[in-house]
């Protein structure tokens, strides 16, 4: 077996577990995979590179909330019976990226995409600003599972994601654009794409 064999294996039972389930032990693996310990801890290693599992000294190798990963899995993957919804709504560019970046408000397209756990129960959502000058005619439906998939097949190139996570309560343009008005925390990223076109 390779190691990106190895590799496929161990996601597939990372997607399909929840945070903090223990992976089996080096040794079990050895013996049910019929690799290397080498193989195998190079593999882990990756995984940890990838924040999809964690290591306790002594204890052995646990998933991470599937939030925390860096591998380019869609929501859809990471979340079988999740939902994604996207809102075209009317956000102003934020102040930041016209003082910071000289961007033009009027050139970008505010869009909220949601990602629900379930009919009901929000598990992040983002606010997105992309440059309709370049971006035009977009395909809604076709953003909704990755607009950044979405992006690349339209042959349009990404110069920079400015991308950040933060944790909030509910303000007043979530109340309005979502009816959210509940007192916990969630996350919230903002995106803002700058987008070039392909040579």
């Amino acid at each position: 077996m390779l190691n990106k064999d190895l590799e496929v294996i161990l996601e597939s039972i990372i997607i399909n577990h929840y945070s903090g389930f223990k992976l089996p032990s080096e040794a079990e693996m050895m013996r049910k995979y019929k690799v290397s310990r080498t193989t195998i801890r190079n593999t882990l290693r990756k995984l940890i590179t990838k924040n999809m599992i964690y290591v306790l000294q002594g204890k052995g190798y646990f998933t991470l909330n599937c939030n925390f990963w860096s591998k380019p899995l869609s929501f859809k993957e990471k979340h079988k019976k999740g939902i994604n919804k996207l809102k075209v709504v009317n956000i102003p560019l934020d102040n930041y990226f016209i003082d910071n970046w000289q961007c033009l408000g009027k050139d970008f397209q505010s869009l909220i995409k949601v990602r629900y756990y379930d009919e009901k129960n929000i598990q992040k959502y983002s606010i997105i600003w992309v440059n309709k000058t370049i971006l035009k005619n977009l395909n809604y439906k076709a953003c909704e599972d990755s607009l950044l998939e979405y992006i690349s097949s339209r042959k349009i190139k990404l110069i920079n994601n400015y991308n950040y996570l933060l944790l909030e309560l509910p303000n007043s343009i979530d109340y309005k654009y979502l009816r959210l008005d509940f007192k916990t925390y969630l996350p919230k990223n903002i995106q803002f794409l700058f987008l070039n076109m392909m040579k």
